[in-house]
């Protein structure tokens, strides 16, 4: 009994004290008693340094650490489909994405075809579900034959009708008129100075009018030191020829030519005859003339050369005796005038023996053509 007495007032003893004592400022420590993973949750508990007092805290599951994910349910147009990983930690197998649906895979069919009158109708279904829609088909165009009912002409349209070979239906369009068809043809020429005509006629209705051409007018060349101003198309000339400009070099200083003429002369062979003092007379044959350029004076003109070949054919006695001849000659300039005349004479030859003589013609003009004639004294 007393000790039971004894111990009730220790445990009065010990509440009073408890009573005045101050309450405990916890401090904390925290400490992970249960490691959390995929599969599990953990623990983590905080203990009072002071007191001694403690209490816990739940760590949340970690999340499964999944590997590459692969397609373990296909998609189609009706179903989604899955894929699907596996964790690394604890080999569970989760789905992880979603595939949405596949497109529809649609064949197309006409069910009611188009025509000229009335719309159609095309029917798309999927192979692989079954549902299905449609479409219109717009209405077919006609297929028109065509028919010229009133004909062009070249000044009036004409019409042409499409009938429908299907349906029937009917339309006309205008033709354009033709036009005149035409081609020309020159009736009169135009001239540098006159115009001319030509005629226009349609080959298809034979309508004509005509156009007038005009004169061409003259087309001028320059006059050079040769030749006057002159028109090329008809030849008309203005003015004179220029004449060469030749200084002491011998050289035109228009046109760079050196001085030259042209000397025309006989053909040849010819036979030439002169009477003698006696009645008789001698000949001879004249097989080649020829001309050369002797000198250029500083005044511009020229010496030439007339160089004659041939052969005695007759003497005056009748016999084969040696004997002179003379050649008788005239030098024309191009207006018909003679500038130079003379004779030539030959040495003592005999009948059958060949010849050749020259003549000196002084103060030729350059640029000029000469005609050169031998003179028969038979």
């Amino acid at each position: 009994m007393k000790k039971t007495i004894y111990a009730i007032l220790v445990f009065c003893l010990l509440l009073a004290l408890s009573a005045c004592q101050k309450p405990c400022e916890h401090t904390y420590t925290e400490e992970i008693t249960v490691e959390a993973s995929c599969t599990q949750v953990g623990t983590k508990t905080f203990t009072c340094s002071q007191c001694g007092d403690s209490y816990t805290e739940e760590i949340a599951m970690l999340a499964h650490t999944f590997g590459k994910a692969t397609v373990t349910k296909k998609a189609t147009c009706a179903e989604t489909g899955e894929k699907s990983a596996t964790c690394t930690v604890c080999d569970k197998t989760e789905v992880v994405e979603t595939i949405d649906l596949a497109e529809h895979k649609y064949t197309s069919e006409v069910t009611t075809a188009a025509t000229c009158t009335a719309e159609g109708v095309k029917t798309y279904t999927c192979s692989v579900c079954s549902d299905s829609y449609t479409k219109s088909i717009s209405k077919a165009s006609h297929s028109y034959t065509s028919k010229v009912t009133t004909a062009a002409t070249c000044t009036d349209s004409g019409i042409k009708t499409l009938t429908c070979k299907d349906c029937g239906h009917s339309t006309t369009v205008k033709i354009s008129a033709k036009g005149h068809n035409y081609s020309s043809k020159t009736t009169t020429s135009a001239t540098c100075t006159s115009s001319g005509t030509k005629k226009y006629t349609c080959s298809d209705c034979g309508k004509t009018y005509d156009e007038t051409i005009s004169a061409k007018g003259h087309n001028w060349v320059n006059a050079t030191c040769t030749k006057a101003k002159h028109c090329s198309n008809c030849g008309t000339t203005s003015g004179s020829e220029l004449g060469h400009n030749f200084s002491s070099n011998n050289k035109c200083s228009r046109c760079g030519a050196s001085p030259s003429a042209k000397i025309s002369c006989p053909t040849t062979p010819t036979t030439i005859s002169y009477y003698g003092y006696s009645g008789k007379y001698t000949s001879c044959e004249i097989t080649k003339i020829s001309t050369s350029l002797d000198y250029v004076g500083y005044d511009g003109l020229l010496d030439y050369e007339i160089i004659i070949e041939g052969k005695s054919t007759y003497n005056k006695d009748g016999n084969n005796q040696s004997t002179s001849m003379m050649i008788g000659y005239k030098l024309y300039d191009s207006d018909g005038i003679v500038v130079d005349s003379g004779t030539i004479y030959t040495e003592s030859v005999a009948v059958g023996e060949k010849f050749r003589e020259t003549k000196k013609v002084y103060d030729l003009t350059p640029g000029k053509t000469y005609k050169l004639v031998l003179l028969d004294l038979n």
